[in-house]
């Protein structure tokens, strides 16, 4: 980067001179390809001029890729225009004039790992903010036009006249937003919205004392309305306390929810469970760790989220033609998969309870669900049928005296019936009744 085709633009412009950023011209460009790096950009746009500063940002592995390219001269930025359509990597390109500033950063300050990388596709550089704003007012504002901030950091600038401010997003595409909002009037000023190249530095001390305040608003939440507050459903996603704790990874709110009595099985408006949600709002450099804590954390609070699996050997002995959905080799191919997620990680070991200590059911659990004749039908079957397989739709249809032509013919039978069965068929109903 430091020794790319504009390096020798930051230090003079025409004549050798330096140019100052302020006097800088810069144009906005959009829609830039995922395979296409910063220097490379930067080379294409070379032909219009000397290039002074490039900065690609956005999400690498997204579309929602943009990038500002700094010229000396107004000229140099009307050739650039002219590159709007021209088709580099497969993608067209939007170039537009623009008035963000593009200012040289100090190295140390440059994103030092693949998370900073990500916090800084979703995070952006206020100026000229009104002084008489606080951080919440500003947030505020950016939340309904953008979309949900993750944190702020908020400053007088050094003449002490206007306000300065990083803002980080909680997605890439709040952060694009946040740009056309450049030139807003704001309170009393004219705000400047530019792409951030340095992530927010997270202080421990203040994320330890934001986390035991967000604990303590927890219980005292928890205890609103004599405790139904903790369930209460937000109107658009329909989530609740737990879900929102749990997706920004807060293993203690989490913890204080659940015994307050917060409903761990409860679903958002989607249908999805607390589980699918956890550590969805945090920061993919760190996702998988967040992740891997807080579900083990919710695991050990309510049990309840894990998953039983009954399974015994006796289910297998179902034979019937194939291909056909209840073929014993469908319960092989499950228990292989449950196998090849608890070896590659998805699939906490602490999430899945697997056990075939359970009893067949009795006549008495299968007398509460079918009559007489038709236990007799099937006893009477079992006992009797040999190594082929019986298509058991037709067949008792045939006993309850339906007309040969309307039976269902034997390849489109619901099930089959051989030898082993009537115990798969009680052992797995035994399942059912041990697992309620």
């Amino acid at each position: 980067r430091m020794s790319g085709v504009y390096n020798a633009g930051k230090q003079s412009g025409a004549g050798g001179r330096r140019v100052d950023p302020k006097m800088w011209h810069n144009v906005h460009v959009r829609n830039i390809s995922s395979s296409l790096s910063e220097s490379a950009l930067a080379r294409v746009f070379a032909g219009c001029g000397r290039v002074l500063d490039c900065r690609l940002c956005g999400d690498p592995n997204s579309k929602l890729r943009f990038a500002f390219i700094a010229f000396a001269t107004s000229e140099e930025v009307d050739q650039a225009l002219t590159l709007d359509g021209f088709v580099l990597e497969g993608a067209t390109l939007r170039v537009l004039r623009s008035k963000t500033a593009v200012i040289p950063v100090n190295p140390s300050l440059l994103p030092q790992s693949e998370d900073d990388i990500e916090r800084c596709s979703r995070t952006v550089y206020v100026a000229n903010i009104d002084p008489r704003l606080s951080s919440g007012e500003v947030r505020a504002t950016f939340e309904e036009l953008c979309g949900p901030v993750a944190c702020i950091h908020q400053q007088l600038n050094n003449r002490r006249d206007t306000q300065v401010a990083f803002i980080e997003f909680i997605d890439a595409g709040s952060a694009v937003n946040a740009l056309s909002c450049s030139g807003q009037l704001i309170g009393q000023r004219q705000i400047r919205v530019s792409p951030s190249k340095t992530p927010l530095k997270v202080n421990a001390k203040a994320v330890r004392t934001s986390q035991q305040q967000q604990k303590a608003a927890a219980a005292v939440m928890a205890a609103w309305e004599g405790g139904r507050a903790v369930d209460v459903r937000s109107a658009d996603a329909g989530e609740t306390p737990l879900f929102v704790a749990a997706a920004a990874g807060r293993v203690e709110c989490c913890r204080v929810l659940i015994a307050a009595g917060a409903d761990p099985l409860v679903l958002n408006a989607q249908g999805l469970g607390l589980l699918s949600q956890v550590a969805t709002k945090v920061s993919r450099g760190t996702r998988q760790k967040v992740r891997a804590a807080t579900r083990t954390a919710l695991l050990h609070a309510a049990p309840q989220l894990k998953v039983l699996l009954l399974h015994h050997a006796d289910c297998a002995q179902h034979v019937s033609f194939k291909p056909h959905q209840e073929s014993p080799e469908r319960i092989s191919a499950i228990l292989a998969l449950i196998a090849k997620g608890a070896a590659m990680g998805t699939l906490s070991a602490d999430e899945l309870m697997v056990s075939s200590d359970f009893e067949a059911a009795g006549a008495d659990h299968l007398a509460r669900c079918h009559s007489e004749e038709y236990i007799s039908v099937i006893t009477e079957l079992g006992e009797r049928v040999a190594n082929t397989p019986v298509a058991f739709t037709p067949y008792y249809q045939e006993f309850k005296g339906m007309p040969q032509a309307k039976q269902k013919k034997p390849e489109f039978s619901d099930t089959f019936f051989s030898p082993g069965t009537m115990q798969a068929a009680l052992r797995a109903a035994g399942g059912v009744v041990h697992a309620v």
